[in-house]
């Protein structure tokens, strides 16, 4: 892990804390067995969320009470054999959450359809079933809901800016906002709305030299 640094940053008004990776060559600082003694020290639940937009992919891990309690893996297609990741036997899901509705039924009947997505799930305390995980990106979404820890979205690139493509030893930390266009005036200006998430702090931690 040397030179690998990471951002941990709160929210003003959520009792949660988040961490991100600053330098995008180590997308993950701690392993699972830290993730999850660190859920025993907080007496709180662990979180990690996993995305990748390019290959079209999204899972998380939930630790709670030193241990591993649910699992989820998911893609807009073909998914890597997930099955028994940590050692624990996951279940596939095929989902179709595009198709509409009449043809659902067609397609979960019949195994060798493509299905357009894909998905792996565990869980120490739930089963659910293929209409309520529905689609890979909203599952993970309401599990973040349901702990109150849904981030807008800030990430290494959000915190340094133009800073983020940097290899030295100073970086500036800022809280630029999220704009939204909304469209264009007579005169050719965009309204434009810029929402600042209210920080309460960030901290940097950095790992080895």
């Amino acid at each position: 892990m040397s030179g690998a640094f990471v951002f941990a940053y709160q929210l003003v008004g959520h009792p949660w804390s988040i961490m991100i990776s600053g330098d995008l060559s180590y997308p993950s600082i701690l392993e699972s067995s830290e993730l999850a003694q660190l859920s025993k020290q907080l007496g709180q639940a662990v979180i990690t969320l996993l995305v990748s937009d390019g290959t079209g992919e999204i899972g998380y891990d939930l630790f709670e009470g030193g241990e591993l309690v649910e699992y989820f893996r998911g893609s807009d297609g073909e998914l890597t054999d997930h099955s028994n990741e940590y050692g624990i036997q996951s279940q596939l899901y095929l989902l179709s959450p595009y198709l509409d509705d009449e043809l659902e039924d067609d397609v979960e009947e019949d195994e060798d359809s493509e299905a357009q997505q894909t998905a792996y799930f565990w869980s120490r305390r739930r089963q659910v079933t293929a209409e309520e995980i529905g689609n890979i990106w909203d599952f993970p979404r309401q599990l973040m809901f349901d702990y109150d820890a849904f981030d807008p979205a800030i990430d290494s690139r959000y915190l340094l800016g133009e800073y983020s493509q940097r290899r030295g030893d100073r970086y500036r930390v800022q809280n630029p906002g999220f704009s939204l266009i909304l469209g264009y005036e007579a005169d050719g200006r965009s309204q434009i709305i810029t929402s600042v998430p209210d920080l309460v702090r960030v901290d940097y931690f950095r790992f080895g030299k």
